[in-house]
């Protein structure tokens, strides 16, 4: 039987470290049965070369659903905690790149934030629509509540009528 022990969050340095955590568990919340994992793009650089891909969204899905294929795109985010009354989750270029790919490939792209706790198991669990939020860079606390999910730890799944994540 094999045992398997998750690093403390202290023991875990590296941002892009944190990050494939969070894509990881990100990734976990999808029913292989109903989803196909299209591409993962993980964060890859060397100094300040980086490929340009690396700012798409990192996930791309499909559903496996009869019938026509439904796709969508999420970034994730995973951060410790939120200081002061306002999240700035993106830089300006990198919004303007998520906001490119959804109007080039139709499709829609959402921001999975996890806030808390620790990458493979966040405390809370927002899914923001990038088209809800427009361009701004900057989310308050306040506006974030509205993304919170119920459930936070549960499976994720799109709604083929709303056009949502949930």
């Amino acid at each position: 039987m094999a045992v398997y022990i998750q690093k403390p969050l202290s023991a875990i340095a590296d941002p892009l470290e944190k990050g494939y955590l969070f894509e990881q568990w990100v990734v976990g919340r999808f029913h292989p049965s109903q989803y196909c994992l299209i591409e993962w793009r993980s964060d890859k650089r060397s100094g300040k070369v980086y490929p340009r891909s690396s700012l798409k969204p990192d996930l791309v899905f499909a559903t496996r659903q009869a019938g026509k294929k439904d796709y969508f795109a999420i970034e994730c985010k995973w951060r410790q905690s939120i200081k002061g009354q306002y999240w700035e989750w993106m830089k300006i270029e990198q919004r303007n790149i998520y906001h490119e790919f959804a109007d080039k490939m139709l499709m829609p792209v959402f921001i999975v934030a996890g806030i808390g706790g620790n990458p493979g198991q966040p405390e809370q669990v927002y899914i923001i629509p990038l088209t809800e939020i427009g361009r701004t860079i900057r989310l308050s606390r306040k506006r974030m509540e509205q993304y919170r999910r119920k459930d936070d730890l549960g499976m994720m799944g799109w709604d083929r009528q709303k056009r949502e994540l949930k």
